[in-house]
């Protein structure tokens, strides 16, 4: 059973046991997310996301998921994806993100690897 954000902060509560009154009423739930963006570093959650293309574009959107500015991609990239038995990666300076102006950004390849 996961805990929801009222349990962490109920025993954060707990365990603080401010009976002074010390802690400002935004404290716990900073305090919280500060832990959150700690844990979350320690222990990441990993996603695999696959892009389908059709061999001539090669812009494409980010996941709907992606946090700008604390998302990221580890590991390498697959181009061509397919179920070769020995895959090939793109090299880490053959791609970029950019921002486009609508402030949607966007990871673009300028790959051109052959089979």
């Amino acid at each position: 059973m996961s805990m929801t954000k009222e349990d962490f902060l109920s025993r954060l509560e707990t365990a603080l046991q401010d009976t002074a009154e010390e802690l400002q009423p935004d404290d716990q739930n900073r305090l919280l997310a500060q832990a959150v963006l700690l844990y979350s570093k320690d222990r990441p959650l990993e996603l695999i996301h696959e892009i389908t293309g059709d061999g001539t574009a090669y812009d494409f959107a980010l996941p709907e998921d992606w946090v700008d500015g604390f998302s990221s991609i580890t590991g390498k990239i697959e181009y061509p994806a397919d179920d070769y038995q020995d895959p090939e990666y793109i090299e880490d300076e053959e791609w970029i993100f950019f921002k486009k102006s609508s402030s949607s950004s966007s990871s673009s390849s300028s790959s051109s690897s052959s089979a």
